[in-house]
């Protein structure tokens, strides 16, 4: 029962590699994982080359309003999100097709329980999230 930890030590043979987990084992009381895949960008990549990217949230932990901003390579439908610790969306920031190029945004934390929160970056391609912590 539980997880079991596993390390690999590889070596990457381009700038982004995808390592791919199926069908995991599990006993039944613990959870189910079907799929994971995790994609390793090399920190060689060098400024040059745009990318998707969530900054840190700030301030964190927030007591009122926290900064998010995100930055977009290339034309994508950007969604932007805070969703508690449930799952549960609480707020969506930004939801559309939108130009190469940074944005920022603010949430207010307004009538949300303290605790902790993420922000969700979604494109086709790619999700990146953010954790931070809301208290009063």
């Amino acid at each position: 029962m539980g997880w079991q930890a596993h390390a690999w030590d590889f070596v990457a043979g381009a700038a982004t590699t995808t390592l791919e987990f199926y069908s995991l084992e599990t006993s039944s009381d613990g959870p189910v994982i079907d799929s994971i895949s995790v994609a390793l960008v090399s920190a060689g990549t060098g400024s040059d080359m745009p990318r998707l990217a969530l900054s840190p949230v700030s301030p964190n932990p927030a007591s009122g309003a926290t900064d998010l901003s995100f930055e977009l390579p290339r034309e994508l439908h950007a969604r932007l999100a805070i969703v508690d610790v449930q799952g549960r969306t609480v707020a969506v920031l930004a939801d559309a097709m939108l130009p190469a190029g940074r944005y920022a945004h603010r949430w207010t934390a307004g009538r949300s329980a303290a605790g902790v929160y993420f922000a969700e970056l979604r494109t086709e391609q790619e999700t990146l999230v953010r954790r931070f912590t809301v208290i009063r």
